[in-house]
């Protein structure tokens, strides 16, 4: 991928007020290790603006929604991934 289309892809996202950050960018800035961060990727926990296409191409994300994983992390931090789970289904029957 070409980084011109990675920085327009970036500016279409801010553009629709969205802040967007790399996986690797967020694990740098909370200290939250990367496979930590794509489980909860995985697991719907943090939205995924644009996953890799490949091992050179970052994952973008949306930083709020990380903003507030790392904190209910944070919160309870002895409990690990027990603290963060992921977001119920809406309007679906129990």
């Amino acid at each position: 991928m070409d980084i011109m289309v990675l920085a327009d892809q970036v500016q279409e996202f801010k553009a629709q007020g969205i802040s967007v950050i790399t996986l690797n960018g967020a694990a740098r800035k909370y200290g939250i290790p990367e496979p930590t961060l794509f489980r909860w990727a995985k697991r719907g926990i943090i939205k995924v603006l644009r996953p890799s296409p490949g091992n050179r191409v970052p994952t973008l994300i949306d930083e709020k929604s990380v903003e507030e994983a790392v904190r209910l992390y944070k919160t309870d931090p002895g409990r690990g991934k027990r603290t963060v789970k992921p977001p119920e289904p809406v309007g679906l029957p129990s």
